[in-house]
């Protein structure tokens, strides 16, 4: 007797997922750049965490917007 999960067939899903070359460089270089506005929030004195997390969903604008904040000092 099948059951769902042993008649899981990776090619059903395989025109799913994205094959196209650039688009895969253009997430990496998004998710690159989101990372460097982490690094920068952070050394800026933010929540790393919360920045990962903007970082690499808004990505460049992370960057720009980590980019012009002002340092806070941090506590002691």
């Amino acid at each position: 007797m099948d059951t769902p999960l042993n008649s899981f067939d990776l090619r059903a899903i395989a025109p799913l997922l994205p094959a196209d070359q650039t688009l895969w460089l253009v997430l990496t270089l998004h998710c690159l750049i989101g990372l460097a506005g982490a690094g920068v929030a952070y050394y800026k004195g933010r929540n790393l965490g919360l920045w990962l997390f903007l970082g690499l969903t808004c990505g460049t604008a992370a960057l720009l917007v980590a980019l012009m904040m002002k340092r806070q000092p941090r506590p002691l």
